[in-house]
């Protein structure tokens, strides 16, 4: 309902513009539409973080969309941080929401950056295929019947200073956040992906302080069929 109402907004938008061509108050439209898209943007965000987003089922290379990200986070990479990239070479097809999962990697990524960003460091990608039994996915807060198996691994590695135990538990809570900056959206949406593909996310200290996000994937397997999401709303696909 709430994407219903965007989408008015939209046209509306782009109807004075086209009956006003030379009109002075096109920036002023021109910001309205951008705010209601993002708008639209966040209430995607919400309804991948409860994990009944649309999932679409495609062919996903979870190795070139990691690279994609990476490629455009290395022009504003903040000073003395360093992007490495670890990439398997026989990671299985996966099937799902390119579009998606490739949102679930920039949230992660940009967890990452953020962690490292004061005082510098390194953050690494790597992929590779891992066999999870039902204690690990009970770690990973899988979604309800999931079987255990192969799974598609994205690790997220940082050299931060770490996620403090009292919050490790919290940084998937919805607009939870520790920075001023952040709405607390990022990581709830990862999760609520990774849920909607039949997947699940882990975190980990790393060995010598920082932090791993590793987002854990089903290999070969659609997402689960009690996913029943609402129709996409037009306004949340403009751009």
């Amino acid at each position: 309902d709430f994407n219903n109402l965007l989408t008015v907004i939209l046209g509306n938008l782009e109807l004075a513009r086209l009956r006003a061509p030379d009109a002075p108050i096109h920036d002023l439209l021109d910001e309205a539409s951008a705010s209601s898209r993002r708008a639209a943007e966040l209430c995607r965000l919400m309804l991948a973080t409860s994990g009944r987003g649309r999932v679409a089922d495609e062919t996903v290379d979870l190795c070139e969309l990691t690279a994609a990200v990476a490629d455009a986070a290395r022009d504003d990479l903040p000073p003395g941080v360093q992007l490495e990239l670890a990439l398997s070479r026989r990671l299985p097809e996966l099937r799902g929401d390119p579009e998606q999962i490739r949102q679930a990697i920039e949230h992660l990524l940009q967890n990452a950056l953020e962690s490292v960003a004061d005082h510098g460091g390194r953050v690494v990608l790597r992929t590779s295929v891992v066999d999870l039994g039902s204690d690990t996915m009970e770690e990973a807060s899988f979604g309800n019947r999931v079987s255990a198996g192969a799974f598609a691994a994205l690790e997220v590695i940082d050299d931060g200073p770490g996620i403090p135990k009292e919050l490790a538990d919290r940084i998937f809570e919805p607009f939870f956040s520790t920075r001023f900056t952040g709405r607390g959206l990022g990581l709830p949406a990862t999760l609520g992906i990774a849920r909607g593909h039949g997947g699940g996310v882990t975190v980990h200290d790393t060995a010598g302080g920082g932090a791993t996000l590793r987002l854990l994937l089903p290999v070969g397997r659609r997402a689960p069929a009690d996913v029943s999401p609402p129709p996409e709303p037009a306004a949340g696909n403009a751009r």
